[in-house]
């Protein structure tokens, strides 16, 4: 509506400015272009005749549309006068000297006037040319505007509409629909294009807003993506935090159990009291609690070892079925002690890398779970072979379950079976959750599952890493 009112009100006031200026710029013109011929005219006739003078005059009067009279120092005309208002305005009109022009003020019956005083050859009376110019022609024109202003405010009317609704349809909505993304830019709705084509500016400006629109979306992915990695940053940091709490919760409290026996006992022996009057007896007991509160030490010292993130894990090429036969060896007395049974089927040389010593205390482990852990007379299998992708490690304790509900967290720290955290048959908890430790850092796989067999625990090594470090 506003680009129409414009339209229209600039197209009106171009009419109405050439229908004033045309009359005043065409009068000048007239007046300056016939005030020149006239004097070239008046300096012409001075070197001719009166006689030769009519010839001039009337080629001039045709030449330039315009009515000539001639009148001498009396006022007598010596030419006919077509316009008798002309004839009378001017007979009183000064006559000076040679070649001077007369200033004649135009009025509503002439249009333009000039006039020049000269003198003819061979002659010494001072006559006068006046030329008067007719305005007709553009009096026409402006009444001919005039009369055509209907059509031209109904031509002006059309064209503001289709104009209107060109730049409506070509600029404004282009700008409109920019202005649109931006604000949803603005609320992070990075999904939105400009799918104009064009060439010119708003083109160009819908380029850069759809490029600014894909970098600001790709940085704001990125740092969702940063801050989500961030925030399970934080978590497992939290979470690390609240796994080392309990571990030293645990600790204190598996450390607190014998040091409170080991107190009891050497005060009752200090004071010999009852039956700690036996002091061999209850030193025996004792060093046994020291012991396993040595052991207990040890295997703390070693799961804060492997959980360190500098840790340094070396490693070395050795022969797994190896190492597990010296591990059964060194729990031979102890399943003897139990009346169990060996069933090992180990296949030679299959060879891992990674750290000897702590393979040896993760094998250790299960093999003295298995037997602890079984009635007594049981069968233990262990067997060491390769199959597809992976050397494994299996050992299968008989006639023995495991809870299932127990089977999801039998590799955290301090974590028993038996709820009442027996010494006689629990441990002291962190034989499997240090097993688990050396299996990570090893990229090995530690798995325990009930079958019909009994319970059975899987080490599985990717080949396929053994050999690439092999070649390395």
């Amino acid at each position: 509506m506003i680009t129409f009112v414009l339209l229209m009100s600039a197209s009106m006031l171009t009419y109405l400015f050439i229908s004033w200026t045309m009359p005043i710029t065409y009068k000048a013109a007239q007046s300056e272009v016939l005030s020149a011929d006239a004097e070239a005219l008046a300096a012409t006739l001075n070197q001719h005749t009166l006689e030769e003078s009519a010839q001039l005059l009337e080629e001039f009067s045709q030449r330039h549309s315009v009515e000539v009279q001639l009148s001498d120092n009396q006022g007598n005309l010596l030419t006919p006068a077509k316009d008798k208002t002309f004839d009378s305005k001017y007979n009183a009109f000064l006559l000076t000297d040679d070649l001077e022009s007369i200033d004649i003020a135009p009025s509503d019956e002439i249009d333009t006037a000039v006039g020049f005083s000269f003198t003819f050859k061979g002659d010494s009376t001072t006559y006068t040319l006046i030329a008067k110019g007719s305005m007709k022609a553009v009096n026409q024109a402006v009444e001919a505007l005039k009369k055509t202003w209907p059509w031209l405010v109904l031509s002006v009317f059309i064209i503001s509409i289709l104009s209107s609704w060109f730049y409506s349809r070509y600029l404004t909505r282009p700008i409109v629909q920019i202005s649109a993304i931006a604000r949803k830019m603005s609320e992070l709705e990075f999904d939105w294009r400009c799918d104009d084509k064009r060439r010119d500016e708003i083109g160009s400006l819908g380029g850069s807003l759809n490029e600014l629109s894909e970098r600001l979306s790709e940085a704001m992915n990125e740092l969702k993506r940063t801050n989500q990695a961030l925030q399970a940053d934080i978590d497992r940091e939290r979470e690390l935090e609240e796994q080392r709490l309990a571990f030293f919760t645990a600790v204190s409290h598996e450390l607190k159990t014998p040091l409170t026996v080991l107190k009891g006992q050497l005060e009752g022996m200090s004071d010999g009291i009852g039956v700690y009057a036996d002091r061999d007896k209850y030193l025996r007991r004792s060093l046994g609690v020291v012991n396993r509160m040595e052991e207990l030490v040890a295997q703390i010292v070693a799961v804060s070892k492997m959980e360190k993130n500098d840790f340094d894990l070396q490693k070395d090429r050795f022969d797994l079925g190896l190492l597990c036969r010296e591990c059964i060896e060194a729990c031979h007395e102890l399943a003897l002690s139990r009346h169990d049974q060996w069933e090992c089927v180990i296949e030679e040389e299959l060879m891992v890398v990674g750290n000897r010593a702590l393979m040896q205390k993760a094998l250790d482990n299960i093999l003295c779970n298995a037997i602890v852990y079984s009635p007594m007379h049981a069968k233990i299998t262990v067997r060491v072979y390769q199959k597809e992708h992976f050397i494994n490690f299996e050992c299968v304790n008989s006639d023995t379950e495991i809870p299932a509900a127990s089977l999801p967290h039998l590799f955290e720290a301090f974590y028993r079976v038996e709820q009442s955290r027996s010494r006689s048959s629990g441990g002291s908890g962190l034989g499997l959750y240090l097993v688990k430790l050396i299996a990570d850092a090893h990229h090995a796989q530690a798995a325990i599952q009930n079958t019909a067999k009994g319970v059975c625990f899987t080490l599985s090594f990717p080949l396929i890493m053994n050999e690439l470090k092999q070649d390395q």
